[in-house]
């Protein structure tokens, strides 16, 4: 089993573009939630236990605006998927289908995608 990180990047859509945008492809109601850190965010789980966040990447502190993620700056939007994967035989874990509805999904650009081995006998 893996614990699959994806991190996808919107250059021109806000969150509640990407929220509508999703909404309607995924077929799921993404809650509002606040966080001192991120500000205003959506929130979504799948129907396997997937969780999905859209986040500004613009953030603002008293020191001024910053970007959530320095290496993608040009992206105004991110959106997280994080789900467990098990593996294929070749030994990588296999697809998610949120995944590859949201590599679908017009605007949104696979920003990285990480995988961690789980230990199954947790």
């Amino acid at each position: 089993m893996f614990d699959v990180y994806e991190m996808y990047g919107s250059r021109g859509a806000n969150l509640q573009e990407v929220r509508t945008r999703l909404s309607s492809s995924l077929g799921l109601v993404f809650e509002d939630h606040e966080s001192y850190y991120l500000g205003e965010y959506f929130l979504a789980r799948g129907p396997s236990g997937q969780k999905i966040t859209i986040e500004s990447n613009q953030l603002e502190d008293e020191d001024g605006t910053y970007s959530q993620e320095d290496e993608f700056p040009e992206y105004e939007t991110l959106v997280r998927l994080q789900y467990r994967a098990p593996a294929r035989v070749d030994g990588g874990p296999t697809a998610d289908e949120l995944s590859g509805e949201l590599e679908k999904t017009q605007g949104l650009i696979l920003l990285q995608r990480n995988f961690m081995p789980v230990d199954d006998a947790r």
